[in-house]
């Protein structure tokens, strides 16, 4: 699959929707980031604790290298009314399932207003126009019936459970795009 992923073309780096900016993370992101990951709400579905400076420091380089090698990656969102960062959404590949995930990572106090299913649905349409593949996942906490809604409302059905790198639990929900 991961041959199946490269763009067709160029990737569109910026997306847009009503509501909604979202562009590729990198370093300029780090602070935002380390606010929304200190966040206890957020922490205990994306690994169960806080991600420290360090920690997302880490993550955003691992994030970078796929733009880099993919042409395509986690984007910061901004809601449109106020210019403020609320969260990152976009793919992620996942080497273990051999797999390519749209994920969703919102702050607390924009949870609940739509922007998740707004953000990842505008990444689903960018994925059937530019990509090859002929699925993707979303790999959700066992506990997180919020993001699980979501999928469902994107499309997405349950898959599979199944066990992060780090032994977390997740379920794996799989939209078919072609």
């Amino acid at each position: 699959m991961s041959e199946a992923i490269k763009p067709k073309g160029k990737p569109e780096l910026v997306l847009e929707t009503s509501r909604l900016v979202m562009r590729p993370l990198g370093a300029e992101h780090l602070n935002d980031l380390v606010r929304i990951y200190s966040d206890e709400e957020v922490a205990r579905y994306i690994g169960g604790a806080a991600l420290d400076e360090p920690g997302t420091r880490a993550q955003l380089e691992k994030f970078a290298a796929e733009w880099g090698k993919r042409g395509v990656g986690q984007s910061a969102v901004f809601e449109k009314s106020s210019a403020r960062m609320i969260g990152r959404i976009g793919l992620h590949y996942w080497d273990l399932w051999d797999e390519l995930e749209i994920g969703y990572v919102l702050e607390s106090g924009a949870q609940g207003k739509g922007y998740a299913a707004e953000g990842a649905g505008c990444w689903l349409d960018w994925a059937v126009e530019n990509l090859e593949t002929e699925y993707l996942t979303a790999v959700i906490h066992p506990d997180n019936a919020p993001s699980a809604k979501v999928a469902g409302r994107l499309g997405f059905e349950f898959s599979r459970r199944d066990l992060t790198p780090s032994a977390v639990a997740v379920d794996i929900y799989r939209k078919n795009l072609r």
